[in-house]
């Protein structure tokens, strides 16, 4: 069982989070079992990319350094809105082109 909760579990700093893509390769296929019917094609797609985000399945770059020969393994990403990772570094690129002063305001009306 601890080595279930490993795989689900990503330790930042001293926080405990929990990847998305590890919960839905768990829990998916016993949630399709049981709301299959309910289930749009494009949501069966979008959860393939995110549980094969950044893993071998979807293909590598392997980059070789020339001065030591070591090989470094790079997954492709799915590049996902819905992804956690993609969609955020998609969100972050957008929110930067935009680079307009903005500010917040509240009003109580009433």
């Amino acid at each position: 069982m601890e080595r279930y909760r490993q795989t689900l579990m990503l330790a930042v700093g001293s926080q405990i989070r929990y990847r998305i893509a590890a919960l839905l390769e768990a829990h998916w296929l016993e949630f399709v079992g049981s709301a299959k019917p309910f289930i749009r094609p494009v949501v069966f797609e979008t959860v393939r990319k995110i549980i094969a985000c950044r893993t071998p399945a979807l293909g590598c770059y392997l980059y070789t350094c020339p001065q030591c020969q070591r090989i470094e393994v790079v997954p492709h990403s799915c590049r996902s809105r819905f992804c956690p990772t993609c969609g955020k570094h998609a969100t972050d690129r957008w929110a930067a082109a935009l680079a307009l002063p903005h500010s917040h305001g509240l009003s109580r009306d009433g």
